[in-house]
C-alpha cells in the first residue's frame, strides 16, 4: 500500500512539472521557457515579462504566444517578427521598427507604439485598446482588420471612440 501511494505521488509530481500540451497535442507549452533573444530566434510561449530589450535586434524571430507584458523595446529592430497571440500589454515599442511584423490576435492593450514603423504590420484581431500610436508610420499593407481600438491614441493624436473596431472612430 505504501509503495502504491508513493508511485501515485511521484506520478502527480511529474504531471504537475510537465509542460502543458497545446490544443494540437504536439506543441509543448511551457511559460518558463528561457529564450536566447537573438535574431531569427524561436521562442514560443516563453515568459519575457518586464524585460528591457531596448535597441535589441530580433528580426525574423518567432515569439508566438510569448508573455512580453510591461517590457521595454524602445528602438528595437523587430522586422518580420512573429508575435501572433503574444501578450505585449503595456509594453513600450517607442521608435521600434516593426516593419512587416505579425501581431495577429495579440494583446497589445495600453502598449506604446509612438513613432514606431508599423508599415506592413498585421494587427488583425489584435487588442490595441488604450494603445498609443502617435506618430507611428503605417501604409496600405498595415492591417487593422477586426482590431479593437477603443481608447487608443491614433497616429494623429485623436482618441479612438470606445468600441472602435478595425478603424479609429
Amino acid at each position: 500500500m505504501h509503495t502504491k501511494s508513493a508511485r501515485a505521488a511521484a506520478a502527480l509530481a511529474f504531471a504537475l512539472a510537465a509542460p502543458i500540451l497545446h490544443a494540437d497535442a504536439q506543441t509543448r507549452v511551457d511559460f518558463n521557457t528561457r529564450c536566447e533573444l537573438i535574431e531569427a530566434d524561436s521562442c514560443q510561449w516563453g515568459n519575457l515579462d518586464g524585460r528591457k530589450l531596448d535597441a535589441k535586434t530580433l528580426s525574423d524571430s518567432n515569439y508566438k504566444a510569448v508573455h512580453l507584458r510591461d517590457a521595454s523595446l524602445r528602438g528595437a529592430v523587430l522586422q518580420r517578427i512573429n508575435l501572433q497571440t503574444a501578450d505585449v500589454a503595456r509594453s513600450d515599442f517607442t521608435g521600434a521598427d516593426l516593419h512587416s511584423a505579425s501581431l495577429f490576435a495579440s494583446n497589445a492593450e495600453r502598449a506604446k507604439f509612438v513613432d514606431a514603423d508599423l508599415r506592413g504590420a498585421n494587427f488583425t484581431r489584435a487588442n490595441l485598446s488604450g494603445a498609443d500610436l502617435r506618430g507611428a508610420k503605417i501604409d496600405n499593407l498595415t492591417l487593422f482588420i477586426s482590431t479593437r481600438l477603443g481608447g487608443a491614441v491614433w497616429l494623429d493624436g485623436r482618441v479612438c471612440a470606445p468600441g472602435s473596431i478595425g478603424k479609429c472612430d
